[in-house]
């Protein structure tokens, strides 16, 4: 009852006042220590004499299951709810039981002296619903802590992070449960990170929009920001920023703009993957004071540091739509980086409801990317080039009547005969099975030692993660490439090749993860064999060189088609895959991108809408 759970609470505080432990050891997992939620912690920065407290918000991708209706994430990032009631739905995120997610937390600071993740949660106890959180470090991900024994209440999880699991300027935390039984609920999910360093706190990026002009492609692109210092109006989202509304001399909707304090400095940087790059201009719907009381600058990152590029105008309260050039060499690393900040922190604030990154390339998108002849692959097997045409269908009767490059199909099923057919109408064929996975219904499932075999596919009934540390795999894969090679296959599909950031049932390490891939690279060379790298986003940069092509599941949904350009870089093809988007909503980008991808079902049948 709401009553057992309360005089539950009212014990375990009284523990901690009392400084004796809250459990034992359960099932031979470590549980985090437990701080109950402060009444008036409300996630926003903390200042001491000697240190910076920031609380970090998330960049977040699923890798399974899914959040309740109409939610954001944009909600975790301040603590709301207290209590056993759930509160309002829109300011929590309500997780599903199959959930698997990644929260990428950049951490910019100097001097970092201590990090704690910060997690308001309401749901199962541990006992019948464990939630897990992990920390990647350079050893993998390790686990750090779990939800508490109060059941159904909200508790703020105070979980301590290693500092050294600042990798590359971001901390990766993991959160998964170990079973399907129960949903979770999360209001805050934040790190907070002690320095001597200014602080910071990131919001989501958002999809760029695209128009054809006389002079080629105009593209606007929507930042992802870090609030240096300051903040913004209560209840407002910089998602607002991406789609103008205002005119005239009235603020307007609250939520369809956002108020910067008077000492606001943000970080904003966009995206730009634009080849042929004609001119940039940043565009921003501004309403503020006049320049001469407060200039409120903008400065663009340059290799030689941050240099001024515009301002605000003379016009005083009135919607003024800014455009100030930014210079082609502010594109550093396929990103421009634009700081904002007013010239004195004490007089006025402003408000702006649009702010966008406008690239112009000096080329008309192509209704298809351009074709680019192959190179010739050194060592005698297909390498094929970005913008490949392809069809992929692991279930039902094969349809080989459409009039794409290369078929993906899978090698089990498929006979030789089939194959022959594809290569008598000059197709390519990739042959699909799974690497890093068993699965009970494959011929060779018996052959899998019983300890290699780990826990299950969460949402894949019969497939289990394997121990690809194990050398009794190698012989079993060798296996798989031989019938592929015997068959004919012109490629092979290894999927399921990132069980290092997946809840596998083995300590898999990044390196450990990285030996396999690149033996299925070599093994797979070695016969003759093109190799797609599927998915494995978080290791692309290491395995580019090894592998000719990408298989990617859903990079358009989850805002991390960026992090395959490495592939197009080398014009190796990205093969994608949308389940959840139709391809009037992903088409314009991952052409412009020189991406091959496809909507498709989730049960891979002969369903296809390809981009034209």
């Amino acid at each position: 009852t709401a009553l057992q759970r309360r005089l539950l609470l009212l014990l375990l505080s009284a523990l901690l006042v009392w400084g004796i432990p809250l459990f034992e050891d359960v099932d031979s997992n470590e549980f985090s220590e437990l701080s109950l939620p402060s009444l008036d912690s409300q996630g926003e920065e903390e200042v001491d004499e000697t240190a910076t407290v920031t609380d970090i918000a998330p960049e977040v991708s699923a890798s399974s299951g899914h959040i309740g209706d109409s939610q954001s994430f944009n909600a975790l990032s301040t603590k709301h709810a207290s209590g056993s009631d759930a509160g309002d739905w829109q300011q929590y995120v309500e997780f599903s039981s199959d959930f698997v997610g990644i929260f990428a937390f950049p951490v910019t600071q100097e001097g970092v002296s201590s990090i704690k993740l910060k997690v308001n949660f309401r749901g199962p106890v541990v006992t019948w619903q464990p939630w897990i959180f992990s920390v990647k470090t350079s050893a993998g991900y390790e686990k750090i802590g779990s939800n508490s024994y109060v059941g159904w209440e909200w508790v703020l999880l105070s979980i301590p992070v290693p500092t050294s699991a600042v990798i590359d300027g971001k901390v990766h935390i993991k959160m998964s449960a170990t079973n399907q039984k129960d949903v979770c609920q999360i209001d805050q999910f934040v790190l907070e990170v002690t320095s001597d360093g200014p602080a910071n706190t990131p919001y989501p990026t958002h999809n760029p929009t695209e128009k054809q002009s006389e002079t080629g492609v105009e593209t606007s692109l929507s930042p992802e920001v870090l609030i240096a210092g300051g903040h913004i109006g209560d209840y407002q989202r910089f998602s607002a920023l991406s789609t103008q509304h205002a005119t005239g001399s009235g603020a307007g909707d609250w939520e369809q703009y956002v108020e910067f304090s008077n000492d606001f400095v943000g970080i904003f940087t966009f995206p730009v993957l634009e080849r042929g790059i004609a001119s940039i201009e940043l565009k921003v719907n501004f309403r503020g004071p006049v320049v001469t009381w407060q200039a409120w600058n903008f400065f663009v990152k340059t290799s030689a540091g941050y240099q001024k590029v515009g301002s605000n105008s003379n016009v005083g309260w009135q919607w003024v739509l800014l455009t100030i050039s930014v210079p082609l060499s502010a594109v550093v690393d396929r990103k421009v980086t634009i700081k904002m900040s007013a010239s004195d922190p004490k007089r006025d604030v402003c408000q702006i409801d649009y702010f966008v990154l406008h690239v112009i390339s000096d080329a008309p998108a192509p209704e298809t990317p351009s074709p680019t002849p192959s190179p010739t692959a050194p060592k005698g097997w297909w390498a094929p080039s970005a913008g490949l045409t392809w069809q992929i269908q692991l279930k039902g009767t094969l349809d080989l009547n459409f009039d794409v490059e290369a078929f993906d199909i899978d090698l089990f099923d498929t006979p030789k005969s089939i194959i022959d057919t594809l290569h008598a109408r000059k197709k390519k064929v990739i042959c699909y099975f799974s690497a890093g996975s068993s699965e009970t219904w494959r011929s060779d499932f018996s052959k899998f030692p019983k300890e290699v075999i780990g826990f299950p596919l969460e949402g894949w009934p019969g497939e289990n993660w394997l121990d690809v540390r194990s050398a009794a795999l190698k012989p079993l894969m060798t296996a798989r490439m031989d019938i592929a090679k015997a068959k004919g296959c012109d490629a092979v599909d290894t999927d399921n090749v990132d069980g290092f950031i997946n809840d596998s049932g083995f300590p898999l390490t990044s390196s450990d993860q990285l030996k396999y891939n690149k033996f299925l690279a070599a093994e797979a060379h070695k016969r003759g064999m093109a190799i797609a790298l599927k998915n494995d986003l978080a290791q692309v940069e290491e395995l580019v060189d090894d592998f000719d092509f990408q298989v990617n599941e859903q990079c358009f949904q989850y805002k991390e088609c960026h992090r395959l350009q490495p592939f197009i870089d080398q014009n190796k093809p990205v093969l994608g895959i949308e389940y959840e988007h139709p391809a009037t909503e992903f088409c314009s980008d991952t052409t412009k991108w020189h991406f091959s991808t496809l909507e498709k079902k989730w049960d891979l049948g002969v369903f296809r809408v390809a981009c034209k």
